[in-house]
């Protein structure tokens, strides 16, 4: 069927609404675990200290704007998405459904990450471009979304973005792997 106003508007408000709510509650809850010094034994590095307050301000300032143009970014680019027939559907995909696609945007991903970030290590790009990311030595969730522009487009969002657009999945399905996906890089940085 025809895609609506209202379609894009929970394709954007709610894609944009789940990554907000999970980003910062991961990250919130990470930054007790350190300031309360919460499970310790489990650090992979105990030693490690935590980076400087200048450069975890840099890097909220740059997630605030980040964040900010992401949101009518989402809703003027959502007409591409349904063109490729991801929609909200009155039905919700059974949970198989969920699955395999849930799996397959998790492949997708994988996939172009890995290459894009291979990309961005280039001796000829890395000082423009990845160099910025990795002014975190002692890493925090916060500097999981902690990149120049160009890598934020194409290291991060296209490969999240483009598995669940490329099979049509229904918004759930996007909506889960997100939630697994901003979850597990905010955790793993």
């Amino acid at each position: 069927g025809a895609t609506t106003s209202d379609d894009r508007i929970l394709f954007a408000v709610g894609t944009w609404t789940l990554h907000e709510v999970i980003f910062v509650t991961v990250n919130l809850f990470l930054y007790m675990c350190y300031h309360f010094d919460l499970f310790a034994k489990f650090r992979v590095d105990p030693k490690a200290t935590y980076p400087s307050g200048q450069l975890v301000r840099k890097a909220l300032f740059k997630a605030v704007i980040s964040h900010g143009i992401s949101l009518p970014a989402l809703y003027f680019t959502a007409p591409a998405f349904f063109w490729f027939g991801m929609s909200a559907g009155v039905e919700i995909p059974r949970l198989r459904t969920i699955a395999w696609q849930v799996l397959f945007c998790m492949v997708f991903e994988d996939t172009l990450f890995y290459w894009s970030h291979r990309l961005l290590h280039h001796r000829r790009i890395y000082k423009y471009i990845h160099k910025q990311h990795h002014e975190f030595v002692t890493t925090i969730g916060i500097a999981s979304e902690y990149a120049h522009p160009v890598e934020s487009l194409v290291a991060n969002l296209i490969p999240t973005l483009c598995g669940a657009m490329v099979i049509g999945a229904h918004f759930v399905v996007l909506w889960v792997f997100l939630f697994l996906r901003t979850w597990e890089t905010v955790d793993s940085h």
